[in-house]
């Protein structure tokens, strides 16, 4: 029996979806599973450590507002919908999961014309145009969390929550991971992200208060692929995507910077990790950030009017407030279900059956 899952462009809509490849090889070896994603976003190489076949479709992308490359990417969606035809042909996978992202829109449209059972993960509070224009051709829907469901028109969405990686979880040694990175236990340590493509905003206002912050902590930098990093240093490395090594700086951090993509929130939930959000401006992140912040599970900041001097001041109140760090990390995680893995792996064994 054959899975294929589809997703890709950023890492926000592959991480849950590699939870479940996990959880699907652990409960059923005899499962093989297939991905299909984008040729220039990250995805490929983090799926590829996972032991799984990776392809690369063409697909377009559809903008809500007017555009010229609107034009070409029609032409685009046209030929990646024959070739998800002639994958799928050739393939025959028993399902289809996705959850989210552009390339899944031709495969899923393909998987209907074929008659290939389709599941969708909706994580974000706010439904995008991927999934909106797959979900009429889902046969099961799942939610990660319950306010998502009155988006879903009469959809039955099981709210089950966000996949985590079994990697994220692992336990770690973290004076094990101070060692490799060369460091003492005399500082807290701040990991900074931005997702698989980086955030050049996140980044830039790291490396032009990097003074400042090193003198409260030190500092781990996921960049993304050709971001800006600054010159090492004593109390700041940097890493491009660090796929084997980021399940160590999640748990080693005292303190997590990040933007609001949902793969990324359901991580810091799992491990309970105390955040500063700064969503993208006018997206769905806002949304995700808002719901967050209205849980007291994070702190979040608007980009729009975030200074230097507001930044670091946000980093310093945190590290100096031990009781406002424990408080965070407390609600966080008991803001989402530990079990969605499993959930969406017996969801797709029943689709498949």
């Amino acid at each position: 029996m054959k899975v294929l899952m589809a997703g890709g462009g950023t890492l926000g809509s592959v991480t849950p979806l590699l939870a479940v490849a996990e959880e699907l090889k652990f409960s059923r070896p005899d499962i093989i599973v297939e991905w299909v994603g984008t040729s220039f976003g990250p995805e490929r190489k983090l799926v590829q450590t996972y032991g799984i076949k990776f392809t690369a479709i063409t697909c377009g992308r559809w903008r809500r507002y007017f555009s010229l490359q609107n034009i070409f990417d029609l032409f685009k969606i046209v030929v990646g919908f024959m070739a998800a035809l002639a994958y799928l042909i050739n393939s025959r996978p028993q399902a289809l999961v996705t959850a989210g992202s552009y390339v899944a829109v031709p495969l899923a449209w393909a998987a209907w014309v074929l008659r290939v059972p389709i599941l969708v993960h909706q994580q974000d509070l706010r439904i995008g145009l991927a999934n909106k224009l797959v979900l009429p051709f889902a046969k099961t829907v799942t939610a990660a969390w319950p306010d998502i469901a009155k988006h879903l028109a009469g959809r039955n969405a099981p709210v089950i929550g966000n996949p985590v990686r079994r990697q994220i979880m692992a336990p770690v040694d973290k004076i094990q991971t101070l060692k490799k990175l060369g460091w003492p236990q005399d500082k807290p340590v701040v990991l900074v992200m931005g997702g698989g493509t980086g955030a050049e905003f996140i980044n830039t206002l790291l490396i032009k208060n990097l003074t400042p912050l090193t003198s409260l902590a030190r500092i781990i930098h996921i960049t993304g692929d050709n971001k800006s990093a600054a010159w090492p240093q004593s109390d700041y490395q940097s890493f491009p995507l660090a796929i084997n090594e980021v399940a160590s700086f999640f748990q080693l951090a005292d303190l997590v910077i990040t933007r609001a993509g949902m793969g990324t929130m359901a991580e810091l939930s799992a491990l309970g990790k105390p955040a500063i959000i700064i969503p993208i401006p006018r997206s769905h992140q806002e949304v995700n950030a808002e719901f967050v912040k209205s849980h007291g599970a994070a702190v979040v900041l608007n980009q729009l009017d975030l200074d230097n001097d507001k930044f670091v001041a946000a980093v310093n109140d945190l590290l100096r407030n031990h009781g406002k760090l424990s408080e965070l990390s407390g609600k966080i995680d008991t803001l989402m279900p530990k079990d969605a893995a499993r959930q969406m792996a017996d969801l797709i064994l029943k689709l498949m059956a």
